[in-house]
Protein backbone atom coordinates (compact mmCIF):
# COMPACT_ATOMS: atom_id res chain seq x y z
CA UNK A 1 0.00 0.00 0.00
CA UNK A 2 2.81 2.24 0.61
CA UNK A 3 4.03 1.64 -2.57
CA UNK A 4 1.31 3.28 -4.59
CA UNK A 5 1.83 6.49 -3.38
CA UNK A 6 5.54 6.60 -3.78
CA UNK A 7 4.57 5.17 -7.84
CA UNK A 8 2.22 8.21 -7.57
CA UNK A 9 4.28 10.70 -6.54
CA UNK A 10 6.50 9.45 -9.04
CA UNK A 11 4.29 9.84 -11.65
CA UNK A 12 3.62 13.74 -11.09
CA UNK A 13 6.85 14.43 -10.34
CA UNK A 14 7.44 12.72 -13.94
CA UNK A 15 4.33 14.76 -15.56
CA UNK A 16 5.74 18.02 -13.86
CA UNK A 17 9.08 17.87 -14.92
CA UNK A 18 7.77 17.06 -19.23
CA UNK A 19 5.32 20.30 -18.51
CA UNK A 20 8.63 22.00 -17.76
CA UNK A 21 10.36 21.20 -20.33
CA UNK A 22 7.50 22.13 -22.55
CA UNK A 23 7.39 25.49 -20.87
CA UNK A 24 11.29 25.91 -21.45
CA UNK A 25 10.55 24.63 -24.94
CA UNK A 26 7.87 27.29 -25.78
CA UNK A 27 9.67 29.91 -23.79
CA UNK A 28 12.45 29.45 -26.07
CA UNK A 29 9.83 29.56 -29.33
CA UNK A 30 8.53 32.31 -27.89
CA UNK A 31 11.58 34.25 -27.74
CA UNK A 32 12.37 33.17 -31.54
CA UNK A 33 9.03 34.44 -32.73
CA UNK A 34 9.52 37.96 -30.66
CA UNK A 35 12.71 38.64 -32.29
CA UNK A 36 11.43 37.71 -35.83
CA UNK A 37 8.33 39.45 -35.04
CA UNK A 38 11.06 42.93 -33.91
CA UNK A 39 13.23 42.16 -36.80
CA UNK A 40 10.43 41.95 -39.30
CA UNK A 41 8.78 45.05 -38.12
CA UNK A 42 12.19 46.83 -38.43
CA UNK A 43 12.42 45.11 -41.67
CA UNK A 44 8.89 47.00 -42.63
CA UNK A 45 9.48 50.52 -41.62
CA UNK A 46 12.77 50.59 -43.13
CA UNK A 47 11.24 49.34 -46.56
CA UNK A 48 8.19 51.69 -46.09
CA UNK A 49 11.12 54.10 -45.30
CA UNK A 50 12.92 53.60 -48.39
CA UNK A 51 10.06 53.57 -50.68
CA UNK A 52 9.11 56.91 -49.42
CA UNK A 53 12.42 58.34 -50.02
CA UNK A 54 12.38 56.98 -53.36
CA UNK A 55 9.39 58.26 -54.45
CA UNK A 56 10.21 61.51 -53.16
CA UNK A 57 7.12 61.21 -50.51
CA UNK A 58 6.52 64.07 -48.59
CA UNK A 59 3.50 64.42 -46.73
CA UNK A 60 1.32 64.73 -49.14
CA UNK A 61 -1.02 66.62 -46.56
CA UNK A 62 1.34 69.80 -46.79
CA UNK A 63 -0.06 70.35 -50.46
CA UNK A 64 -3.19 71.14 -49.96
CA UNK A 65 -4.90 73.45 -50.54
CA UNK A 66 -3.53 74.80 -53.27
CA UNK A 67 -3.70 78.61 -53.55
CA UNK A 68 -2.20 80.01 -56.40
CA UNK A 69 -1.06 78.86 -59.91
CA UNK A 70 2.67 78.73 -58.77
CA UNK A 71 1.51 76.06 -56.24
CA UNK A 72 -1.19 73.92 -59.10
CA UNK A 73 2.04 73.64 -60.95
CA UNK A 74 4.53 72.65 -58.37
CA UNK A 75 2.06 70.02 -57.65
CA UNK A 76 0.85 68.89 -60.84
CA UNK A 77 4.57 68.46 -61.40
CA UNK A 78 4.69 66.27 -58.56
CA UNK A 79 2.05 63.91 -59.51
CA UNK A 80 3.75 60.76 -61.25
CA UNK A 81 3.16 57.36 -62.12
CA UNK A 82 4.95 56.87 -58.56
CA UNK A 83 3.57 59.45 -56.61
CA UNK A 84 0.47 59.32 -58.32
CA UNK A 85 -1.51 56.76 -56.13
CA UNK A 86 -0.85 59.01 -52.43
CA UNK A 87 -2.59 62.26 -54.52
CA UNK A 88 -5.37 60.25 -55.31
CA UNK A 89 -5.71 58.82 -51.52
CA UNK A 90 -5.35 61.65 -49.94
CA UNK A 91 -7.85 63.34 -52.11
CA UNK A 92 -10.19 61.12 -51.85
CA UNK A 93 -9.73 60.91 -47.96
CA UNK A 94 -10.45 64.57 -47.83
CA UNK A 95 -13.63 64.54 -50.39
CA UNK A 96 -14.86 61.62 -48.66
CA UNK A 97 -15.67 63.48 -45.71
CA UNK A 98 -18.69 65.36 -46.89
CA UNK A 99 -20.44 67.21 -49.89
CA UNK A 100 -18.04 67.58 -52.88
CA UNK A 101 -18.94 71.39 -53.15
CA UNK A 102 -17.93 71.92 -49.32
CA UNK A 103 -14.59 69.59 -49.21
CA UNK A 104 -13.34 70.55 -52.71
CA UNK A 105 -11.95 73.89 -50.68
CA UNK A 106 -9.73 71.90 -49.20
CA UNK A 107 -7.74 70.60 -52.24
CA UNK A 108 -8.28 74.31 -53.34
CA UNK A 109 -8.27 77.34 -51.54
CA UNK A 110 -11.28 79.99 -53.33
CA UNK A 111 -9.51 82.02 -55.14
CA UNK A 112 -8.18 79.35 -56.98
CA UNK A 113 -11.31 77.71 -57.65
CA UNK A 114 -12.98 81.70 -58.59
CA UNK A 115 -10.43 81.61 -61.45
CA UNK A 116 -10.60 78.10 -62.64
CA UNK A 117 -13.08 75.96 -64.45
CA UNK A 118 -12.36 72.69 -66.08
CA UNK A 119 -12.19 74.04 -69.29
CA UNK A 120 -11.42 77.33 -69.01
CA UNK A 121 -14.40 78.86 -70.62
CA UNK A 122 -16.17 81.99 -69.51
CA UNK A 123 -12.89 84.05 -68.49
CA UNK A 124 -11.63 81.21 -66.30
CA UNK A 125 -8.17 79.85 -66.72
CA UNK A 126 -7.93 75.63 -67.31
CA UNK A 127 -7.73 73.54 -65.15
CA UNK A 128 -7.16 70.79 -67.48
CA UNK A 129 -3.77 72.27 -68.55
CA UNK A 130 -2.46 70.30 -65.24
CA UNK A 131 -3.18 67.91 -66.20
CA UNK A 132 -1.94 64.92 -63.60
CA UNK A 133 -3.44 67.24 -60.94
CA UNK A 134 -6.47 67.14 -62.83
CA UNK A 135 -6.87 63.54 -63.67
CA UNK A 136 -5.49 62.36 -60.28
CA UNK A 137 -8.56 64.59 -58.75
CA UNK A 138 -11.26 63.12 -61.36
CA UNK A 139 -10.17 59.56 -60.14
CA UNK A 140 -10.47 60.65 -56.93
CA UNK A 141 -13.76 62.01 -56.84
CA UNK A 142 -14.87 58.85 -59.09
CA UNK A 143 -14.06 57.02 -55.63
CA UNK A 144 -16.09 59.19 -54.00
CA UNK A 145 -19.36 59.61 -55.74
CA UNK A 146 -18.61 56.45 -58.50
CA UNK A 147 -22.45 57.24 -59.84
CA UNK A 148 -22.27 60.39 -62.14
CA UNK A 149 -19.03 61.45 -64.08
CA UNK A 150 -16.09 63.33 -62.60
CA UNK A 151 -15.59 65.86 -64.65
CA UNK A 152 -19.55 66.72 -63.85
CA UNK A 153 -18.81 66.16 -60.04
CA UNK A 154 -15.77 68.91 -60.14
CA UNK A 155 -17.81 71.03 -62.19
CA UNK A 156 -21.08 71.59 -60.32
CA UNK A 157 -18.79 71.40 -56.70
CA UNK A 158 -16.83 74.43 -58.18
CA UNK A 159 -19.83 76.22 -59.55
CA UNK A 160 -21.53 75.83 -56.06
CA UNK A 161 -18.21 77.41 -53.93
CA UNK A 162 -18.56 80.41 -56.75
CA UNK A 163 -22.54 80.72 -56.18
CA UNK A 164 -21.98 80.74 -52.22
CA UNK A 165 -18.86 83.36 -52.81
CA UNK A 166 -20.83 85.43 -55.21
CA UNK A 167 -23.80 85.18 -52.63
CA UNK A 168 -21.35 85.96 -49.31
CA UNK A 169 -19.94 89.20 -51.66
CA UNK A 170 -23.69 90.45 -52.40
CA UNK A 171 -24.90 90.24 -48.91
CA UNK A 172 -21.76 91.96 -47.63
CA UNK A 173 -23.09 94.46 -50.17
CA UNK A 174 -26.29 94.98 -49.10
CA UNK A 175 -24.96 95.22 -45.64
CA UNK A 176 -22.77 98.11 -46.78
CA UNK A 177 -25.54 100.22 -48.37
CA UNK A 178 -27.54 99.65 -45.65
CA UNK A 179 -24.75 101.18 -43.63
CA UNK A 180 -24.80 103.77 -45.57
CA UNK A 181 -27.95 104.87 -46.32
CA UNK A 182 -29.03 104.36 -42.35
CA UNK A 183 -25.42 106.71 -41.91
Amino acid sequence: MSDFPQSQNDMLIAKVDELQRQILAQRAEMRVLTESVTKLTAFVKQSMKSKRQRLGDTAVDDDFPISSDAELAEIDAKICKETRGNYIHYMKKILGQGRVSLTIKSIFSEEIIMAYNNDGTGNKKKLKDYENLFNALLDAIGQVVPSVASEKVLSKAMRCVKNNAAQKKKNIKTEEDSLVVNF
